[in-house]
């Protein structure tokens, strides 16, 4: 009797040991990840304060090492996807802009998404692909009459220089 009370008692312990364990080893990973997102999230915040500065350049370092922890945000690729366009580098805008419509097919429903990815595609050469962009976002946008000014400015410079025309 007395040995299978020892017995209890051990298994109990034992028990109670690994519990304890695994709720302080929750404890310590759940604490280095929330640091972990509290120092992603104060980056973020830089890096859109750098963006409406319009210092893109400065910007895109900073989301490159916030891709790496999350490559599957489109918000941090339409970041950076922007800010490559605005840096001048329209291959890598093109890139990120098709990543996100991959990530977030849905992104087909943003004017603003249309007509920057639009402008870049039009840099590009690629006339066609820009004005169904712009005419789609001029169809979703709910004559919004910022994105109606701003797809009909690209719109007149694609037919001015003949882009669309030509199947690029």
């Amino acid at each position: 009797m007395l040995a299978t009370l020892e017995m209890r008692n051990k298994i109990f312990f034992s028990g109670l040991s690994v519990l304890v364990f695994v709720v302080l080893l929750t404890f310590g990973l759940g604490w280095g990840q929330e640091q972990g997102f509290k120092t992603d999230h104060e980056l973020y915040q830089d890096v859109k304060l750098k963006l409406q500065q319009q210092n893109f350049r400065v910007a895109l370092p900073e989301l490159v090492t916030l891709l790496r922890n999350h490559p599957d945000s489109y918000l941090l690729n339409w970041d950076y996807a922007f800010a490559n366009a605005k840096s001048g580098d329209n291959a890598a805008a093109s890139h990120y802009y098709t990543q996100i419509r991959l990530l977030r097919p849905a992104m087909v429903q943003n004017p603003l998404f249309l007509v920057e990815f639009a402008e870049v595609l039009y840099i590009q050469g690629e006339g066609e692909k820009a004005q169904a962009y712009l005419t789609r976002a001029k169809l979703v946008s709910n004559n919004d009459p910022e994105v109606s000014k701003e797809a009909d400015l690209l719109l007149g410079k694609i037919t001015a220089s003949g882009a669309g025309q030509r199947g690029n």
